[in-house]
């Protein structure tokens, strides 16, 4: 019997601990995420979690978190559920809908938690929430992604 997250369409479960190493594979070439401080937090066959501690730098003239640098978690996370599923990573956004609800501050630690929704083998849904230190829902998001070819 398959399961939501293994079809016909999609790859076979990995495990949390396999996803952690192409987790951190990933990141030991994705500097546009690690020169921003997001890390990888934990991830399984429901989606992942990604965090970042907001610095001063990253806030906009009204001294909260930029929405760029929000949603730009927020993205990274959706990415980093399906790619450390799969040994080929080749997911990336296409579309992207999003709700900011409250803003990030200094100092507070912002996670993203993607959930994988459905799709096929080329496109998928994801939703993404950001949260802050305290718990308040920062940004809501649903991605579109896409497989590359080839």
């Amino acid at each position: 019997m398959w399961s939501m997250t293994q079809t016909p369409e999609f790859p076979a479960p990995a495990d949390p601990q396999l996803r952690a190493e192409r987790a951190a594979a990933i990141l030991s070439v994705d500097t546009p995420v690690t020169d921003h401080g997001i890390e990888f937090v934990r991830g399984d066959d429901e989606g992942c979690q990604m965090s970042l501690t907001v610095r001063v730098e990253q806030c906009n003239s009204h001294g909260i978190c930029h929405g760029g640098i929000t949603m730009f978690l927020a993205d990274t996370a959706a990415a980093y559920a399906l790619n450390t599923g799969e040994e080929t990573p080749r997911w990336v956004t296409s579309q992207s809908a999003s709700n900011f609800l409250a803003p990030g501050r200094t100092g507070q630690v912002l996670t993203a938690t993607a959930r994988l929704g459905s799709g096929t083998r080329s496109t998928r849904l994801v939703d993404i929430t950001v949260t802050s230190t305290d718990g308040t829902v920062v940004l809501e998001t649903r991605n579109t992604m896409a497989r590359l070819k080839g």
